[in-house]
């Protein structure tokens, strides 16, 4: 049976997708089944009240970023606010990244016009370039296999950069990586059945997520994660009804399995007081073992005068502020932050200690898709998280 596939790239070639997707088939897998094991355990603590997420990363990876003194102060930076949190909530952190695989984004549309000319969209380096020309917007499958040598070099950074574990990490040591499973071509090439439990398990990521835009019950994306054995995280924005979430639940955690699923809350600042006491409802009433974190990004993103999308630290810290509020009423644990951040000295948020106003967002504005949070907002936002 086919499944309509929402946001897949036209590659002009078919043939071509095949033959990568066999040499993906062929590559050993990037994380190995007793690290998402590992990984369903932690969760599982979590889905009891037991530790917090910090889940968090690049918009979307550029390959060009895939550098030594890129990922050092990532790691950096992540470990200062594992510690922050740590120190503020008293709990555990476990670290997920957005990283090594999260090269590919959804768009709004399909097409991008600059002076009369209309070319594809750029949609992550894993699929095209981000120069707005016909050689670099035309989709080709050959990037995938870029993305897949790239994580694993990313992987590997990752690991050697594990050895100085702060006390925030003594019972979540390991950091695990995430991405969107958006592009079903790569994802699915690198999932792989494990004959010791005769489960699929994606093996690109320990735990991948469903996005806004591909989250519709009866489709190709929540029919792919529904038979993968990895944690998956759902997106819920301003359009998810109880309805959906109950929908996509039974497809994706039938068994009400702790530490499967986990709920990301992009809502806005304007939306969360009224939706999310909504869901947190319809999830009571399915008793399903969910952890709940905050995207507190993209339901707050505007434009400057100048055209460059940003965000307002103060609104990202308020709508967290909110979750955590309004979760702790309903005597619901408040189980994670998923950022979107870098180890940069960027200036794509507003605000913060450093006050970046909106004429400086375009002096160090790095990112090929939405604006993250810098090294300074990242930890000055972890630092409150504790406090709230």
């Amino acid at each position: 049976m086919q499944f309509p596939a929402q946001q897949q790239p036209d590659y002009p070639e078919p043939e071509s997708v095949r033959y990568v997707q066999q040499q993906l088939q062929a590559a050993p897998p990037l994380v190995s089944v007793t690290e998402i094991q590992s990984l369903t355990g932690a969760l599982k603590q979590i889905s009891d009240s037991q530790g917090f997420i910090l889940q968090c990363g690049d918009c979307a990876e550029a390959f060009s970023q895939c550098r030594e003194d890129v990922l050092n102060a990532w790691t950096d930076t992540v470990s200062q606010m594992t510690g922050l949190l740590h120190s503020g909530l008293s709990q555990p952190v476990l670290k997920i990244g957005r990283i090594a695989g999260q090269y590919a984004k959804p768009r709004s549309s399909p097409d991008e016009v600059q002076n009369g000319i209309s070319l594809p969209s750029y949609r992550g380096d894993i699929i095209n370039g981000h120069e707005f020309s016909v050689a670099q917007r035309i989709p080709d499958p050959q990037r995938m296999l870029g993305a897949y040598h790239r994580a694993a070099v990313t992987l590997n950074a990752l690991h050697n950069n594990s050895g100085g574990s702060s006390s925030a990490d003594t019972v979540f040591d390991p950091f695990y990586v995430s991405h969107e499973a958006l592009l079903l071509p790569y994802d699915s090439a690198l999932t792989r059945l494990n004959p010791a439990d005769n489960q699929w398990y994606n093996g690109a990521a320990h735990t991948v997520w469903l996005g806004d835009r591909t989250s519709e019950p009866s489709q190709a994306h929540v029919e792919y994660l529904r038979g993968i054995a990895n944690p998956v995280g759902i997106k819920c924005g301003p359009s998810m009804t109880a309805e959906k979430l109950r929908q996509l639940l039974q497809r994706l955690n039938p068994h009400n399995q702790p530490g499967k699923i986990m709920l990301i809350v992009r809502l806005g600042v304007a939306h969360i007081r009224e939706k999310l006491p909504v869901l947190l409802q319809a999830v009571a009433r399915l008793k399903s073992p969910v952890i709940w974190l905050t995207d507190p990004m993209h339901g707050n993103t505007r434009s400057t005068v100048s055209g460059l999308k940003t965000r307002d630290f103060a609104t990202v810290c308020e709508e967290v502020r909110l979750f955590m509020q309004i979760l702790r009423a309903q005597g619901v644990h408040p189980g994670g932050l998923h950022l979107e951040m870098t180890g940069r000295d960027v200036t794509e948020c507003t605000g913060g200690l450093q006050k970046i106003a909106d004429d400086d967002v375009g002096e160090r504005y790095e990112s090929l898709c939405d604006p993250r949070l810098n090294r300074s907002q990242s930890a000055e936002l972890a630092g409150l998280t504790g406090q709230f």
